[in-house]
């Protein structure tokens, strides 16, 4: 599944996948929108998806031209009763009435896209070394911030979010890491874990992000076993580097 980008404009959740939909509905009539382009595009359907468990997205579009997904901010703020914050390097959905924090979105190329728990194949390698940099930094004490972390600060001002990754350990980037396959989701002869690359730790539940090439599947789960002194991918050499 594409990303989700955080759209200030968009008056309406749209997506060009109708497959990702739920209780999908076609247009009969001959309903269109205006796209960033200023181009008009028909609306095919309508349907609802649920990107967390918090996040239930209903009444969003098919535009079959739409190569994205398109998250309204003002249809989130209107149905969902929430409100949302930027920061720097990420912006918060916190529910109005309790103060909980019911999603989150990365900053990426420009684009703040939703933190869904699944990742899509058109994140980039980059994207994920900005994430893992983003985490140990907000853990980092900074003498600006008077030797607080500025995870500590974020807490202090929503105390009702619940940090589902603090207290992961660290560990390498890049390492090999296997994902525990359950009795249950596996035959009797299947492998009981999948080889997959780490890639960081998940901003919206308790668990580490791995990749699998095999698989071609994004897993979030507890469930790992690290060899952090094995990179996934062997060392490349370095251009120009002499080889004896």
């Amino acid at each position: 599944m594409r990303p989700w980008i955080v759209d200030t404009g968009a008056s309406d959740h749209m997506t060009g996948d109708a497959a990702i939909l739920q209780n999908y509905k076609p247009n009969n009539g001959h309903s269109s929108v205006h796209i960033a382009d200023g181009s008009k595009s028909k609306i095919a359907g309508t349907g609802s998806i649920k990107l967390t468990k918090d996040l239930y997205l209903d009444s969003v579009l098919h535009v079959p031209n739409l190569d994205c997904n398109l998250l309204s901010i003002s249809k989130l703020a209107h149905d969902l009763q929430c409100v949302t914050k930027f920061y720097p390097n990420l912006c918060v959905f916190q529910d109005l009435k309790s103060g909980k924090m019911i999603g989150s979105a990365e900053l990426c190329s420009g684009l703040y896209l939703l933190s869904c728990g699944q990742f899509s194949n058109q994140v980039s390698q980059a994207s994920c070394v900005q994430s893992q940099t983003t985490y140990l930094i907000n853990r980092m004490p900074s003498r600006v911030l008077t030797f607080q972390s500025p995870r500590q600060l974020f807490l202090k001002q929503f105390p009702h979010t619940h940090a589902a990754s603090s207290d992961l350990p660290l560990k390498v980037f890049g390492c090999t890491a296997f994902v525990h396959v359950y009795p249950q989701n596996r035959s009797k002869f299947a492998p009981r874990a999948n080889k997959c690359i780490f890639l960081g730790y998940s901003p919206t539940q308790k668990g580490y992000k791995c990749y699998s090439p095999t698989n071609k599947r994004f897993y979030t789960t507890m469930d790992v076993s690290f060899f952090e002194h094995v990179f996934f991918y062997p060392k490349s050499h370095v251009q120009g580097e002499e080889h004896e």
